[in-house]
């Protein structure tokens, strides 16, 4: 699938093709990383490696509510041809110096459902990324199979990703992520500046969006891809894309887990420190 670094990840009006270019850096600028420690422990009724149940913690009365925490809900894109594709694409750009995300060693390629930061009003971190869980469970286990394929690779600012093609049920996933835990989202998040440079009625309708939800990157809003490179330069970032266009080669993407995962530099997913990740029914 970014801006404190807030907002600078996925974004985009629903499509069954490529992507539009503006709005998408969005997604991937959005979030820098957010230092606090992932619970390991998964939830149950399908989380991946785990057996303990998902308890829902029950929230001791304070003055004020806990920090706020960055956390992407997101379908990993980590085996298969799909996954293949998107970690050679990075390796493409790491090997020219042009891209400080590692899909092969630091770094997840997946798709966003639903990232925003996260603030319970009452109880602590943990009660509140325990109440996230238990909602992210059961929502799950309402999803019916799913597939859909990667676009094509593209440079945007300091961005390089590849669009992702929406398909009827990938909207259905992400639009049935968010009614069931908006409501844990912070209150009065800022809309990221660049959301004021689109031109209507685009500005209006993601404004809308971060009002009410705390992401840009939702509902008619909703543009998900996959982030394979980042650099200041992006003079030479745009020319190394346009050298790996030729030699791309698209998959498909066939979801097997729901993650949610922990936000690193320039709204990356870090392997290996999920939250938890839910198997999906078959």
């Amino acid at each position: 699938m970014c801006i404190r670094d807030r907002y600078q990840r996925r974004v985009r009006g629903t499509t069954n093709f490529a992507m539009p270019q503006l709005s998408l850096v969005v997604l991937c600028t959005l979030l820098v990383a957010t230092h606090q420690v992932p619970d390991q422990t998964a939830a149950s009724g399908g989380v991946v490696g785990a057996d303990d149940p998902v308890t829902m913690l029950t929230s001791s009365s304070s003055a004020s509510p806990p920090p706020g925490i960055m956390i992407d809900i997101h379908l990993p894109i980590t085996t298969g041809p799909a996954a293949d594709a998107a970690i050679a694409a990075n390796k493409f750009l790491v090997d020219r110096n042009v891209s400080e995300i590692n899909l092969s060693t630091i770094d997840k390629p997946h798709a966003t459902l639903y990232l925003t930061e996260w603030q319970c009003e009452n109880g602590t971190q943990s009660a509140c990324i325990a109440e996230i869980k238990a909602a992210v469970a059961k929502t799950v286990t309402g999803f019916a199979p799913c597939n859909f394929s990667l676009g094509e690779p593209f440079a945007q600012g300091t961005y390089a990703m590849i669009s992702v093609n929406v398909t009827a049920c990938l909207q259905k996933y992400s639009d049935t992520m968010v009614l069931a835990t908006y409501k844990f989202a912070a209150k009065n998040q800022t809309p990221p500046p660049w959301i004021h440079n689109l031109p209507e009625p685009e500005r209006s309708e993601k404004l809308a969006m971060v009002a009410k939800y705390g992401s840009p990157n939702v509902f008619s809003q909703f543009q998900p891809h996959v982030s394979i490179g980042w650099s200041e330069n992006v003079t030479t970032l745009a020319a190394a894309v346009d050298e790996l266009l030729p030699i791309w080669k698209s998959a498909a993407v066939q979801p097997i887990v729901v993650a949610m995962g922990h936000v690193g530099p320039h709204g990356t997913v870090l392997r290996n420190m999920d939250y938890a990740s839910f198997k999906m029914p078959t």
